[in-house]
């Protein structure tokens, strides 16, 4: 690192070629088509070349424990990112594809045999997780209260929040 640190470009090639194993290997472990390992790929050289930048020995780590940690967190980000894009719910055994960036939680994979939804609960979550519809449309649709729809709501989140926990 004290060669890196004197602005040695051969130290620094030869760091970046100790570490393309540990990114491809990183990768292959994902589930990703061919351009999202190529994306992940450029995205763990671009990580590791900051991550010697801005190494510094008082970190009280390695530097191999260090850029792990970095390329972990980076992978994750990434992966975030790219599952908030797409998302499949299971309702009735009927496949239904759902775009939507803003809704995180909602979109989880929801299936029948492991959340217990009232018929109630299956409308709403149809109506706003599905169609998108906002809680007073829902209400006047359903005939009832806003409340009464946010609490469904609420009591869906729930449901998927510890389906999402336990598996």
């Amino acid at each position: 690192m004290y060669l890196i640190y004197e602005n040695d470009d051969l130290a620094t090639e030869l760091l970046i070629d100790k570490y393309k194993p540990l990114i491809l290997s990183s990768i292959s472990k994902l589930n990703l088509t061919k351009e999202e390992k190529e994306e992940f790929y450029a995205e763990g050289l671009i990580y590791l070349v900051k991550a010697i930048h801005s190494y510094n020995e008082r970190f009280f780590m390695s530097f191999n424990s260090y850029f792990t940690l970095i390329l972990k967190r980076r992978f994750i980000d990434l992966l975030r990112k790219k599952s908030h894009k797409t998302k499949i719910v299971y309702l009735d055994n009927i496949e239904e594809f759902i775009v939507d960036n803003s809704n995180k939680l909602e979109n989880q994979i929801l299936r029948e045999d492991k959340i217990l939804l009232s018929a109630f609960e299956r409308r709403i979550y149809e109506l706003k997780f599905i169609n998108n519809e906002t809680p007073r449309k829902i209400a006047k649709e359903l005939n009832c209260e806003v409340k009464k729809i946010y609490d469904a709501i609420d009591r869906i989140r729930k449901k998927l929040r510890k389906n999402n926990l336990n598996g």
